[in-house]
């Protein structure tokens, strides 16, 4: 059976498995089979159905969700871990981590009662913490999502987690948090408190492995300035900072398709939509899928185009006690106004980016006419018949006139650019 499988693996390498065409009467074939295998000795069966097992699962995982047959191979082949296929589909660069066996299998699990919380897997390098798990109920698997997950390490530093999906959270290291052999998971499950800690090894030796490149190259539009700085590739995610002139005399909200290719083949794509946050009040940086285990010999950094304003376009001015928009950046925003006895609600029809994505364009600080600074501190997005609505919450203030400005800081106004950057 292991040469069988490593040949299947050998000719879907050498094929583009991504275009697999499955059999119409492929139903046929498969019950077929299982009418042959019923008038078959129980007892060879019983010896034979593990490794028939593997190859009905490997076959499950690359036709059902085009991945890699050899990461189907890999986790099929690891009792418990087959939920984590469906769990990082969409991440080629998780993919290829496990696949090159970056995972550490850890299997630490903590019961109480009938519930039971294993952790059954990390990736871990320099970047973040991916952490896989799984609960039981009654003997029973669930798919349920943890309360308030935080790692801590053994200097009681910690990082806290967020859920891409039942089984998985993702937890990204901050530069004051130190990787320490054992860190511990402290987490709740079906609410507070936050009372089950399970500790899990570190294998500090995989944990260092990076590329960086440094670009110190531009981009320019509109006689604006765009400045790559670095590119560092960790084996779960990439790293991309950028930073904005000065003098530019445009808003730049983001980039249209952003992403890495080798030339020809893409893979950079960001991973679950633009994931970004911001370094100072000109840098960005955009975490990206990685192909640190593609090795490839030529890196570039392409996009489409740019989203961007001019600057003195970038902002929303709104009289509240006429309840109408007095200037934006065009007439695609629109605007009906809700008053209520002590507040405002602002809810704006907005546009909506080429790939569907809900975003909420307002700063959550605003000015009035006289220039005194208020927040909002309730910001909503809303999705009806195929509109995008986004509510701007503003209590009522006797300091506060009628008039004001919101700072715009996403908006999908597409300068159409093609973008090529060498990286490598």
């Amino acid at each position: 059976m292991p040469e069988k499988v490593e040949l299947m693996l050998k000719d879907y390498k050498d094929s583009d498995y991504d275009n697999i065409t499955i059999p119409t009467n492929i139903n046929h074939f498969i019950e077929k089979g299982i009418k042959q295998k019923k008038v078959e000795n129980k007892k060879k069966w019983r010896k034979r159905m593990p490794s028939i097992a593997a190859c009905i699962l490997f076959l499950l995982l690359i036709t059902a969700i085009r991945i890699s047959p050899a990461f189907a191979n890999y986790l099929s082949h690891i009792p418990g871990l087959e939920y984590i296929v469906k769990i990082v589909r969409f991440d080629k660069g998780l993919q290829l981590a496990i696949e090159n066996k970056y995972i550490q299998p850890i299997g630490a699990s903590l019961t109480r009662g009938n519930t039971t919380l294993t952790v059954d897997s990390i990736i871990v390098d320099e970047s973040r913490i991916v952490l896989f798990y799984s609960v039981q109920q009654n003997g029973k698997t669930e798919e349920t999502f943890l309360h308030s997950p935080i790692i801590r390490n053994q200097d009681g530093e910690e990082i806290s987690g967020r859920h891409g999906n039942p089984g998985m959270i993702d937890f990204g290291i901050t530069p004051d948090f130190h990787l320490s052999s054992t860190v511990t998971l402290e987490t709740a499950i079906y609410g507070p408190p936050s009372s089950w800690k399970i500790d899990i090894p570190v294998d500090l030796d995989k944990v260092h492995l990076k590329d960086m490149y440094v670009v110190n190259d531009s981009i320019t539009f509109n006689n604006d300035r765009i400045n790559i700085k670095q590119f560092v590739m960790y084996p779960t995610m990439a790293e991309l900072d950028i930073e904005f002139h000065e003098g530019n005399k445009y808003e730049i909200f983001g980039f249209k398709n952003l992403r890495i290719t080798d030339g020809k083949k893409e893979w950079g794509h960001i991973s679950n939509g633009t994931f970004s946050y911001i370094l100072s009040d000109n840098s960005i940086r955009y975490n990206m899928q990685s192909g640190f285990f593609t090795y490839p010999q030529k890196l570039f950094l392409e996009a489409d185009g740019i989203y961007a304003l001019k600057k003195e376009e970038a902002e929303v001015v709104v009289d509240l006690q006429n309840k109408k928009i007095l200037r934006a950046p065009d007439d695609r925003l629109e605007l009906e106004v809700v008053e209520e006895d002590n507040h405002f609600w602002l809810k704006f029809r907005v546009p909506v980016y080429d790939d569907g994505r809900q975003y909420f364009p307002f700063r959550s600080r605003f000015e009035d006419s006289k220039g005194r600074v208020f927040e909002s501190n309730t910001l909503r997005v809303t999705e009806y018949e195929g509109n995008v609505y986004n509510y701007y919450y503003i209590r009522k203030n006797p300091l506060m006139d009628n008039i004001i400005t919101v700072k715009i800081i996403h908006y999908p106004n597409l300068i159409e650019k093609p973008i090529k950057v060498r990286i490598k």
